[in-house]
């Protein structure tokens, strides 16, 4: 056995230096060389958006790295299937070329796999049916693998990244979550034996579930994601600043009227309920529910009035086909289906659609709004159901907020657990997104600075999220559209983002 284990690890190091492969190393990430790698880069995440000229920038500003986000359907031909193909891979080939003719390290992360691994709108509606359907688990493996057949003989392939952001339903066990990984490892082991591999914990790449994040496999990099304070990074509160106090922890009080509305087969029509907030209530969020619901409903066009004039509580209310399911989150990771339905709608086409609740579950307005005390509300939205128990209604959940100074000493408590991971268990981490919204005054930018800067200090590489996107400005994006389509630089956030890469 000692000598079988030690024939092993010596034809691994023989094959990573062959071909020129990265290779983990106690807590550091080493090149074929034995030099540790100091990886700072961005995300290409908005498919179809670089070029090679970005590649090259990159490369030029004092970047070293890009995780290459990619989706099932866009590399597979037919869409969907098993099989790699069309004009989705070539893309994709070319991506990983510019990378490597650029002498960008770079990682392939299955951003989204089939069936979706998370229950966001972004992520195929948010159906999130990877984790119980052994069908698309297949076909995941199934892409994996041709996927390492085709680009292991590139000698800046840092890793293959399982997928991201993963969260199963809470009755999904992890277990079965460990098993599947494991899985795909090995597939993509038999390919690719000395390729590292960046794993997640199944609480959507957050540092608190590192620690459960540990496989029982070698050449291993632990990722996370962070974006906190959450109601910083997506600018919650237009008027807050940062370094500046913010309403960071807060306490439930109580919501609206519930177990009202709507209940077996109707046709659209509009559901309305006034009240007021409590006294002690500082904030509240919109929830369109669905409660014991075996049928279906659909939400659409929701209003929420505050004394006559209208309560700005989401960026998207009517969930159009260019908006989706923007804005909106799904309140209770459990079972049942959260998606965006370009079928239905009110009064044009754009609808969320909630199917076979439990006790209950919502889609959630990503953005909180303050109270007015004392302030009369109407909210309202129109629903359809067909077969539905139970009830489904809008409903606000009311709030008290604690405020807290957000500033690099808060974000530093908030990253050093990932450090201290990574030294206790000697293993690497990586840092794959981090990213704030922009407002005009400059302090997405500053934010942006400080995350940077302290992962620099603790020596945590890191990937921006996100080089260039189809957003406007003021969103992640350094590269966004404007009004007419074409790109703009978001200056502060560039010098921000390339001047930590030269740190």
């Amino acid at each position: 056995m000692r000598y079988f284990v030690g024939t092993a690890v010596l034809a691994l190091f023989l094959c990573q230096h062959a071909f020129g492969q990265a290779r983990v190393q106690g807590t550091n990430i080493m090149d074929a060389d034995g030099q540790p790698l100091v990886l700072r880069g961005a995300n290409w995440g908005g498919w179809g958006c670089v070029d090679p000229g970005d590649a090259r920038q990159m490369r030029d500003l004092g970047a070293n790295c890009v995780r290459i986000a990619f989706q099932h359907d866009k590399i597979t031909d037919p869409p969907d299937s098993e099989q790699i193909g069309g004009e989705g891979l070539a893309l994709l080939d070319a991506m990983c070329q510019w990378a490597q003719d650029a002498g960008l390290w770079f990682i392939l992360d299955y951003h989204m796999p089939p069936g979706g691994c998370n229950p966001f709108g972004w992520n195929y509606g948010g159906a999130n049916r990877l984790w119980r359907e052994r069908s698309l688990q297949e076909k995941w493996i199934a892409v994996w693998t041709q996927l390492a057949r085709r680009y292991r003989h590139h000698s800046r392939l840092l890793a293959y990244e399982l997928l991201n952001e993963p969260l199963p339903p809470h009755d999904s066990p992890t277990k079965d979550y460990r098993t599947l990984c494991l899985e795909v490892i090995d597939a993509l082991r038999a390919e690719d034996p000395g390729r590292p591999i960046v794993v997640s914990d199944r609480h959507c790449s957050s540092i608190s579930g590192l620690d459960t994040a540990l496989l029982p496999r070698a050449n291993l990099i632990y990722t996370f994601h962070f974006y906190s304070p959450g109601i910083v990074t997506y600018w919650q509160i237009p008027e807050g600043r940062y370094p500046g106090v913010w309403p960071v922890v807060r306490e439930w009080l109580s919501n609206t009227p519930e177990d009202w509305g709507a209940s077996g087969n109707t046709d659209w029509h509009a559901l309305e309920q006034t009240f007021q907030p409590p006294a002690e209530a500082t904030h509240g969020e919109v929830l369109l529910r669905s409660t014991r619901n075996a049928g279906t409903a659909w939400f659409d066009d929701v209003e929420l009035w505050c004394d006559g004039e209208a309560v700005p509580f989401a960026d998207n209310t009517d969930f159009s086909p260019e908006r989706k399911s923007a804005g909106w989150t799904v309140e209770r990771v459990t079972a049942g289906e959260f998606v965006w339905d370009g079928e239905e709608g009110h009064a044009a086409p754009g609808a969320l659609r909630i199917r076979g609740t439990g006790s209950y579950n919502s889609f959630l307005a990503a953005k909180r709004f303050r109270a007015t005390p004392g302030g009369q509300y109407v909210l309202r939205c129109w629903v359809k159901t067909r077969a539905a128990t139970g009830h489904t209604y809008p409903v606000v959940a009311w709030h008290r907020h604690q405020e807290e100074l957000v500033d690099a000493d808060w974000l530093e408590c908030g990253l050093r657990p990932a450090a201290e991971f990574r030294d206790r268990q000697q293993v690497p981490v990586y840092c794959g997104e981090f990213g704030c919204a922009q407002p005009t005054t400059g302090d997405g930018a500053r934010w942006v600075a400080d995350v940077a800067s302290i992962l620099n200090r603790y020596a945590i590489p890191w990937t921006y999220w996100n080089w260039r996107e189809t957003t406007g400005p003021g969103s992640m994006g350094v590269w966004v559209h404007d009004a007419e389509k074409k790109y703009v630089l978001q200056e502060a956030l560039f010098e921000s983002v390339s001047r930590a890469w030269r740190e």
